[in-house]
């Protein structure tokens, strides 16, 4: 008896199963739109801006996949898709999982970049969310981060010299040729990227220079500033920096009569996804 019990029970457990996993993959009558949203900010400032294009996929792991569908944002942080595309949907109750990107890209997949000559189309950014439950109101609620480092050169002289001839120097030791993955979010330099020079136009605020940067995370073990004909090889203490993605880096230059100190530091930042890391100095010596 106890044995038919058991097999009855085992019976019993296997159609539930089954009832329940053609429940969620029936579809519904009325496909329910997803709503997206997110306030993390793009590099040059805390918001959204109005028709940034964002690219977004979905899949709920048998059937049902989006794949690389553009989305605008507005001002406020919500995604929706132009007039006459189709947006993303529950057509059954299965969870569902989203990838973002930005910038939209129309082909998605790896997208090549190069940070010196179009550094305005390389801030990646990449969101994730795995297992969204079905309800009849489903809403998406994006944490980006950034795939890319920031870079931020400072030059000042605390003795007061002219600081003119530094506000176009030539920086050596970085790579610039990378690719964005826009499934994984992995923003990487290609295998074949060669140090190229990299010439800056730094603005002139409150007695010093600056310059903002969007770069590939990558290994730095030299650098050197070239200014007018001259190059100066940068002493940094410890000898290499290991970039990362989703962190600021700032290069902080004090210009002397026989010399330029740099200090490297990692620090907060205020934009959102951005955070701290390890200290560096450096220096390189300038003949007059």
């Amino acid at each position: 008896m106890k044995n038919v019990i058991l097999v009855l029970s085992v019976f019993l457990f296997f159609c539930s199963s089954c009832s329940k996993d053609e429940s969620q993959n029936e579809n519904l009558i009325n496909p329910v739109v997803v709503s997206f949203e997110s306030q993390i900010s793009r590099v040059v400032g805390t918001s959204w801006e109005d028709d940034d294009e964002i690219g977004i996929s979905a899949t709920d792991g048998y059937e049902v996949t989006y794949s690389n569908i553009k989305y605008l944002s507005d001002a406020n942080g919500s995604f929706t898709v132009l007039e006459g595309v189709q947006p993303i949907c529950f057509t059954n109750r299965n969870p569902m999982s989203f990838t973002a990107y930005y910038p939209y890209s129309e082909n998605g997949g790896i997208i090549s970049a190069n940070t010196a000559t179009a550094p305005d189309k390389c801030n990646f950014l990449w969101a994730k969310q795995d297992g969204l439950s079905y309800s009849e109101s489903p809403v998406v609620k994006f944490v980006f981060n950034h795939s890319m480092s920031e870079v931020v050169f400072k030059i000042s002289s605390s003795e007061g010299l002219s600081l003119t001839d530094y506000q176009n120097p030539t920086v050596i030791g970085f790579k610039h040729q990378g690719s964005f993955n826009t499934e994984t979010g992995e923003a990487k330099i290609d295998d074949t990227a060669q140090f190229a020079e990299w010439t800056i136009s730094m603005k002139q605020s409150d007695g010093k220079l600056t310059y903002t940067a969007i770069l590939f995370p990558q290994t730095v073990n030299s650098l050197s500033f070239k200014v007018g004909d001259k190059i100066y090889p940068v002493e940094i203490t410890p000898s290499t920096i290991n970039m990362i993605g989703g962190k600021t880096y700032n290069i902080n230059m004090d210009v002397k009569p026989e010399k330029i100190s740099a200090e490297v530091s990692i620090i907060d930042s205020e934009i959102n996804g951005f955070g701290p890391g390890e200290d560096f100095e450096a220096s390189f010596a300038v003949q007059e």
